[in-house]
């Protein structure tokens, strides 16, 4: 069986144009050096020369916003601003939603069809944007502050506002070709030139493979929804009762953070805290229990010590959600600011320590495990917390409200991302 020019790019033989390092000559090669090219070889061929024009074209004007119009403002003022833009979108999703205790803490159990085409999508799939949309904008802060890189203040600055505005649409519109790059790549997604009004399409194919994929999503959805009506039951969060968690107290200057037992708890985070160990259950069905209880990369912590940590980082974002404006409109920086949680991290360690019964050392390593670091396999769903300074932590609610624990997971194991040394 011949080699097809996607198998090439699978293998990664050639730089993908999502890709540092891209070449449009090294494409060309690639291309013309296949031996038997099929019919559904030029398709992603082309596919791979346009998105790359179209990326290139939002890196230009990227460049072009941050020379001539940033403002005179911080890395970590931004960074502070796009996780307020991302947590003030998903809280949006919960107030529209009404979500209360009755209510799942699964979103793929819910659906909507409220966009321009009228396809029924999940409140998960629509969370997932709120994180997505702003994963560049987030990714390039973080680098500059690791790289200790200022920004400079363009020839003809913007308000802060207008800035980040335009920051966040062009890192949701390099999001979304990204992303139709991997479905492309990955899934059975054809690409098609429609001559005659000159337009592209991305259409995807009722392949088996395909349809499969669609029917598992929907029998897991489905699951979820009938396990949600079980899991809010008294007698099924009772099994947790005893369990710690962290809860806010004040605000301002005067927030501190306190340890409680779930009992103690609303029954909304209660039956969130519940649905977290059902999630636990079923994963721990999929892989060895060796997976969770062998030291981690050599870090001193096993999965199951990221997991107890992770579950109160969870529950601690849930909180805020009531904590956030009630009005979610915004036409100052102040007020969007209002939307992005803001924590000393050592009191955040302290707390960890004391709910899950870790050390404040080990306890420390997992918050760093978990801080996004801008590496290659980094991950925004999977590392929610973010750090300004050393001394400052903020989470990113949005991914941390209610995430898919399977994904996490199986990220963490697959990239065995190093851990840093942070004490």
């Amino acid at each position: 069986m011949h080699e097809t020019f996607k198998d090439r790019i699978r293998k990664r033989t050639v730089k993908w144009p999502t890709q540092r390092g891209f070449k449009l000559s090294d494409w060309d090669s690639a291309w013309n050096s296949l031996k038997m090219a099929s019919s559904a070889d030029e398709p992603i061929y082309r596919a791979g020369r346009i998105i790359h024009s179209i990326l290139a074209e939002i890196r230009t004007a990227r460049d072009t916003i941050y020379k001539e119009l940033a403002p005179s403002v911080t890395n970590e003022s931004l960074l502070r601003l796009y996780c307020a833009m991302s947590n003030r979108d998903r809280a949006i999703i919960n107030k529209t939603q009404s979500i209360g205790p009755s209510t799942p803490a699964n979103l793929s159990c819910l659906t909507t069809s409220n966009n321009m085409v009228g396809n029924e999508v999940t409140l998960q799939e629509v969370a997932d944007g709120c994180v997505d949309g702003l994963r560049n904008a987030i990714h390039f802060c973080v680098a500059r502050i690791n790289d200790r890189t200022e920004m400079r203040a363009g020839s003809v600055p913007l308000a802060e506002m207008d800035f980040v505005t335009r920051e966040a649409h062009l890192s949701q519109l390099y999001g979304l070709y990204e992303d139709l790059w991997h479905a492309l790549v990955w899934s059975d997604y054809d690409f098609v030139h429609h001559i005659t009004e000159d337009v592209y399409e991305i259409v995807q194919r009722k392949t088996d493979r395909e349809v499969a994929r669609l029917v598992s999503h929907l029998r897991k959805s489905r699951l979820a929804a009938q396990s949600a009506g079980v899991i809010v039951q008294s007698r099924i969060t009772e099994w947790y009762a005893a369990e710690k968690y962290v809860l806010i107290c004040g605000s301002g200057k005067r927030k501190t953070l306190r340890v409680r037992v779930m009992r103690e708890a609303d029954e909304h985070l209660q039956a969130i805290n519940a649905h977290f160990h059902a999630e636990i259950l079923f994963l721990r069905d999929e892989f060895p229990d060796d997976f969770f209880v062998q030291e981690y990369n050599k870090s001193g912590f096993c999965i199951s010590d990221v997991l107890s940590v992770f579950r109160l980082l969870m529950l601690l974002s849930n909180q805020y959600f009531d904590r956030f404006p009630a009005d979610d409109s915004f036409t100052k920086l102040k007020k969007l600011q209002e939307f992005c949680p803001s924590l000393k991290r050592q009191d955040l360690v302290r707390a960890i320590a004391n709910a899950s019964g870790l050390d404040y050392s080990k306890a420390s390593k997992i918050i760093a495990f978990l801080t996004y670091s801008t590496k290659i396999n980094d991950d925004l769903w999977c590392s929610p917390v973010l750090e300004p300074s050393p001394s400052e932590i903020i989470l990113l609610v949005s991914a941390l409200a209610t995430p898919v624990v399977g994904r996490v997971v199986e990220h963490w194991l697959v990239t065995n991302v190093p851990v840093s040394s942070v004490m």
